[in-house]
Protein backbone atom coordinates (compact mmCIF):
# COMPACT_ATOMS: atom_id res chain seq x y z
CA UNK A 1 0.00 0.00 0.00
CA UNK A 2 1.19 3.51 -0.68
CA UNK A 3 0.60 6.69 -2.64
CA UNK A 4 -0.64 5.83 -6.13
CA UNK A 5 1.46 8.69 -7.52
CA UNK A 6 4.71 7.34 -6.08
CA UNK A 7 7.59 7.83 -8.58
CA UNK A 8 8.79 4.33 -7.69
CA UNK A 9 5.62 2.80 -9.12
CA UNK A 10 5.98 0.84 -12.38
CA UNK A 11 4.53 2.69 -15.38
CA UNK A 12 2.20 -0.27 -16.00
CA UNK A 13 0.76 0.20 -12.53
CA UNK A 14 0.21 3.90 -13.15
CA UNK A 15 -1.42 3.09 -16.48
CA UNK A 16 -3.80 0.66 -14.78
CA UNK A 17 -5.10 3.64 -12.84
CA UNK A 18 -6.70 4.83 -16.08
CA UNK A 19 -9.08 1.84 -15.95
CA UNK A 20 -9.58 1.47 -12.20
CA UNK A 21 -9.85 5.12 -11.20
CA UNK A 22 -10.28 7.25 -14.34
CA UNK A 23 -11.15 10.37 -12.35
CA UNK A 24 -7.83 10.22 -10.47
CA UNK A 25 -5.88 9.47 -13.63
CA UNK A 26 -7.46 12.42 -15.44
CA UNK A 27 -6.58 14.77 -12.59
CA UNK A 28 -3.03 13.43 -12.45
CA UNK A 29 -2.58 13.67 -16.24
CA UNK A 30 -3.79 17.27 -16.28
CA UNK A 31 -1.37 18.22 -13.53
CA UNK A 32 1.52 16.52 -15.34
CA UNK A 33 0.66 18.41 -18.53
CA UNK A 34 0.84 21.66 -16.56
CA UNK A 35 4.23 20.73 -15.15
CA UNK A 36 5.56 19.72 -18.57
CA UNK A 37 4.44 23.06 -19.99
CA UNK A 38 6.00 24.89 -17.04
CA UNK A 39 9.39 23.27 -17.64
CA UNK A 40 9.10 23.56 -21.42
CA UNK A 41 9.16 19.78 -21.83
CA UNK A 42 7.23 17.76 -24.45
CA UNK A 43 4.37 15.47 -23.40
CA UNK A 44 6.83 12.57 -23.63
CA UNK A 45 8.31 13.84 -20.35
CA UNK A 46 5.37 12.44 -18.41
CA UNK A 47 4.04 9.88 -20.91
CA UNK A 48 7.37 8.00 -20.89
CA UNK A 49 7.90 8.41 -17.15
CA UNK A 50 10.83 10.84 -17.13
CA UNK A 51 8.97 12.90 -14.51
CA UNK A 52 9.92 10.29 -11.91
CA UNK A 53 13.44 11.68 -11.53
CA UNK A 54 14.51 15.08 -10.30
CA UNK A 55 17.93 14.41 -11.85
CA UNK A 56 17.74 11.96 -14.74
CA UNK A 57 20.27 9.08 -14.62
CA UNK A 58 22.58 8.52 -17.57
CA UNK A 59 20.54 5.60 -18.88
CA UNK A 60 17.43 7.75 -19.14
CA UNK A 61 19.39 10.58 -20.76
CA UNK A 62 20.71 8.13 -23.35
CA UNK A 63 17.12 7.16 -24.16
CA UNK A 64 16.10 10.81 -24.40
CA UNK A 65 18.94 11.50 -26.83
CA UNK A 66 18.06 8.44 -28.91
CA UNK A 67 14.47 9.65 -29.16
CA UNK A 68 15.61 13.15 -30.04
CA UNK A 69 13.70 14.74 -27.16
CA UNK A 70 14.48 18.14 -25.68
CA UNK A 71 14.47 17.37 -21.96
CA UNK A 72 17.10 18.71 -19.56
CA UNK A 73 18.69 16.30 -17.06
CA UNK A 74 17.64 18.33 -14.01
CA UNK A 75 14.62 20.29 -12.91
CA UNK A 76 13.88 22.56 -10.01
CA UNK A 77 11.77 21.14 -7.21
CA UNK A 78 9.06 23.21 -5.48
CA UNK A 79 11.05 23.32 -2.25
CA UNK A 80 13.98 25.05 -3.98
CA UNK A 81 11.86 28.09 -4.79
CA UNK A 82 11.77 29.18 -1.17
CA UNK A 83 15.01 29.14 0.76
CA UNK A 84 15.85 30.72 4.10
CA UNK A 85 19.19 32.51 4.00
CA UNK A 86 20.75 33.45 7.32
CA UNK A 87 21.90 37.07 7.14
CA UNK A 88 23.13 37.24 10.72
CA UNK A 89 24.11 34.11 12.62
CA UNK A 90 23.18 33.41 16.20
CA UNK A 91 24.46 36.32 18.27
CA UNK A 92 24.12 37.46 21.89
CA UNK A 93 20.95 39.48 22.40
CA UNK A 94 20.52 41.66 25.47
CA UNK A 95 16.76 41.11 25.46
CA UNK A 96 16.47 37.33 25.28
CA UNK A 97 19.83 35.61 25.20
CA UNK A 98 20.44 34.88 21.52
CA UNK A 99 18.96 35.96 18.20
CA UNK A 100 19.21 34.79 14.60
CA UNK A 101 18.21 36.88 11.60
CA UNK A 102 17.54 35.73 8.08
CA UNK A 103 15.41 36.23 5.01
CA UNK A 104 13.48 33.94 2.71
CA UNK A 105 14.29 34.15 -0.98
CA UNK A 106 10.89 35.72 -1.63
CA UNK A 107 8.11 37.51 0.21
CA UNK A 108 5.73 35.45 2.34
CA UNK A 109 1.98 34.99 2.33
CA UNK A 110 1.67 35.39 6.08
CA UNK A 111 -1.99 34.44 6.14
CA UNK A 112 -1.12 31.06 4.59
CA UNK A 113 1.91 30.51 6.84
CA UNK A 114 -0.18 31.37 9.90
CA UNK A 115 -2.26 28.24 9.24
CA UNK A 116 0.65 26.01 10.24
CA UNK A 117 2.56 28.17 12.75
CA UNK A 118 0.46 27.02 15.75
CA UNK A 119 2.65 23.90 15.82
CA UNK A 120 5.24 26.14 17.49
CA UNK A 121 2.88 27.76 19.98
CA UNK A 122 0.61 30.75 20.36
CA UNK A 123 0.54 32.66 17.09
CA UNK A 124 -0.69 36.15 16.24
CA UNK A 125 -0.97 37.63 12.75
CA UNK A 126 -1.10 41.35 12.03
CA UNK A 127 -1.81 41.74 8.33
CA UNK A 128 -1.86 45.51 8.71
CA UNK A 129 1.72 45.53 10.00
CA UNK A 130 2.79 42.60 7.84
CA UNK A 131 4.13 40.56 10.72
CA UNK A 132 3.44 37.10 12.14
CA UNK A 133 4.64 36.31 15.66
CA UNK A 134 4.79 32.98 17.47
CA UNK A 135 5.88 32.08 20.98
CA UNK A 136 7.48 28.65 21.24
CA UNK A 137 8.28 27.98 24.88
CA UNK A 138 10.97 30.51 25.78
CA UNK A 139 11.64 31.29 22.12
CA UNK A 140 10.08 34.01 19.98
CA UNK A 141 9.60 33.93 16.20
CA UNK A 142 8.90 36.99 14.05
CA UNK A 143 8.07 36.59 10.36
CA UNK A 144 7.57 39.55 8.06
CA UNK A 145 5.72 39.71 4.75
CA UNK A 146 8.96 40.85 3.10
CA UNK A 147 10.43 37.44 3.97
CA UNK A 148 12.58 38.61 6.87
CA UNK A 149 12.87 36.36 9.92
CA UNK A 150 14.02 36.93 13.49
CA UNK A 151 14.24 34.09 16.01
CA UNK A 152 15.16 34.81 19.64
CA UNK A 153 15.68 32.56 22.63
CA UNK A 154 17.82 31.84 25.71
CA UNK A 155 19.68 28.87 24.19
CA UNK A 156 21.91 29.20 21.12
CA UNK A 157 21.42 25.65 19.81
CA UNK A 158 17.67 25.78 20.41
CA UNK A 159 17.44 28.95 18.32
CA UNK A 160 19.28 27.26 15.45
CA UNK A 161 17.11 24.13 15.56
CA UNK A 162 13.91 26.16 15.76
CA UNK A 163 14.96 28.17 12.71
CA UNK A 164 15.47 24.95 10.74
CA UNK A 165 12.01 23.74 11.74
CA UNK A 166 10.57 27.14 10.82
CA UNK A 167 11.96 26.92 7.28
CA UNK A 168 10.42 23.47 6.79
CA UNK A 169 7.09 24.63 8.19
CA UNK A 170 6.97 27.63 5.85
CA UNK A 171 7.67 25.39 2.86
CA UNK A 172 4.94 22.97 3.91
CA UNK A 173 2.47 25.81 4.31
CA UNK A 174 3.25 27.60 1.04
CA UNK A 175 4.10 24.73 -1.28
CA UNK A 176 1.70 22.07 -0.01
CA UNK A 177 0.49 19.85 -2.86
CA UNK A 178 -2.46 18.52 -0.82
CA UNK A 179 -1.27 14.92 -0.97
CA UNK A 180 -2.61 14.52 2.58
CA UNK A 181 0.11 12.05 3.59
CA UNK A 182 0.86 13.97 6.80
CA UNK A 183 -2.75 14.31 7.99
CA UNK A 184 -3.19 10.82 9.48
CA UNK A 185 0.27 10.97 11.07
CA UNK A 186 -0.94 13.36 13.78
CA UNK A 187 -2.35 11.21 16.57
CA UNK A 188 -4.19 14.24 17.92
CA UNK A 189 -6.05 14.92 14.67
CA UNK A 190 -4.69 18.47 14.51
CA UNK A 191 -3.75 18.41 10.81
CA UNK A 192 -6.25 18.92 8.00
CA UNK A 193 -6.45 20.18 4.44
CA UNK A 194 -8.06 23.59 4.18
CA UNK A 195 -8.65 25.05 0.72
CA UNK A 196 -6.11 22.65 -0.75
CA UNK A 197 -3.33 23.39 1.74
CA UNK A 198 -2.24 21.93 5.06
CA UNK A 199 -3.57 23.68 8.17
CA UNK A 200 -3.36 23.15 11.92
CA UNK A 201 -6.26 23.06 14.38
CA UNK A 202 -5.01 25.19 17.27
CA UNK A 203 -7.41 23.58 19.72
CA UNK A 204 -6.12 20.08 18.99
CA UNK A 205 -2.41 20.77 18.46
CA UNK A 206 -0.25 20.14 21.54
CA UNK A 207 2.97 21.44 19.99
CA UNK A 208 4.77 18.09 20.00
CA UNK A 209 6.30 18.91 16.56
CA UNK A 210 6.09 15.26 15.53
CA UNK A 211 4.70 16.49 12.20
CA UNK A 212 8.10 18.06 11.53
CA UNK A 213 9.56 14.55 11.47
CA UNK A 214 7.22 13.41 8.71
CA UNK A 215 9.10 13.38 5.35
CA UNK A 216 6.93 15.88 3.46
CA UNK A 217 7.32 15.45 -0.34
CA UNK A 218 7.28 19.26 -0.70
CA UNK A 219 10.84 19.76 0.46
CA UNK A 220 12.18 16.28 -0.25
CA UNK A 221 11.26 16.40 -3.95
Amino acid sequence: MGCYLCPSSPLAELESLRQTHPEYHKKWEQKMREWAEKYGFPDDWYELGFWRWKTLPQGQMNLINELGLDISPTRQSPGEKIELNVTKGVAPCTKSGFSLEGAFSSGLDLNRVSKIMPIFGKTKLSEELGVLRSVSGENHISLFSSGSVVVRGPDERAVEKLTEKLERAAKRALLCQACGSCVPQCEHGALNLNEGKISVDEEKCIGCLECDNWPCPTYLA
